[in-house]
């Protein structure tokens, strides 16, 4: 029943398609570190899949940094540039879920990173062709990012589906959010790196890896 209602399949990038959040972590550990903030499980559920902008947001209202949003966003900019163009990794069973599904539904790439993050990883493990639309959150016009519904709305009428008709692959609790907002199907994948997996529940289905039978059973 489930097979015949979805239309299209949506993959969040960091943490889903590729392992950059283990990277991640060490960079928002080394940015706290030089603003004098500590880094905590509370600071990092609270920026966890939001806009660069809307990151840099947070960090100046919680903690008072003194810095412009555009410094904010310049600064962490460099310091994650050599994640995406030479640590991360394409997660296992990626590749073949994608294949699997190809030709079967519309495929998009949803991401709250920028297009100077996205790109470096289409180029190196040459997955653009597998995707009709690839998303970011720089293209919102509201700087909305997980967990606003906004961008997989968006993503949605670029692939000309309803909501209803989509699936979407999360890792984290405020992507997870986001696509339930946006009224669409989610199976929540969260990696080792989630530590804090409440909210989780929200999704409609978790699964342990993009391998697990049950999302075989409902796309494939």
């Amino acid at each position: 029943m489930l097979k015949k209602k979805f239309k299209a399949v949506m993959f969040d990038m960091d943490g889903i398609v590729i392992n950059s959040e283990i990277y991640w972590e060490k960079i928002e550990k080394e940015y706290a570190r030089l603003k004098g903030l500590k880094y905590t499980d509370a600071y990092r559920r609270a920026i966890m899949a939001l806009s660069e902008k809307e990151l840099a947001e947070v960090l100046r209202a919680r903690h008072g940094l003194k810095e412009t949003v555009d410094q904010i966003v310049a600064e962490r900019g460099v310091m994650a540039l050599v994640i995406y163009q030479k640590e991360a990794k394409l997660l296992p069973d990626f590749l073949s879920l994608i294949k699997k599904l190809r030709g079967k539904y519309k495929i998009a790439l949803v991401s709250s990173s920028p297009f100077k993050w996205i790109n470096p990883i289409l180029r190196r493990f040459k997955i653009k062709k597998y995707f009709d639309e690839i998303v970011s959150a720089e293209e919102m016009r509201d700087g909305h990012g997980k967990p606003h519904p906004a961008i997989y709305l968006f993503a949605a009428r670029r692939l000309k589906v309803l909501s209803k008709e989509c699936l979407v692959f999360e890792d984290s609790v405020n992507g997870v959010k986001a696509a339930k907002a946006a009224g669409m199907f989610c199976v929540a994948v969260p990696g080792a790196w989630v530590k804090d997996r409440r909210g989780m529940g929200e999704a409609d289905l978790v699964a342990k890896h993009l391998g697990d039978g049950k999302i075989a059973e409902i796309l494939i």
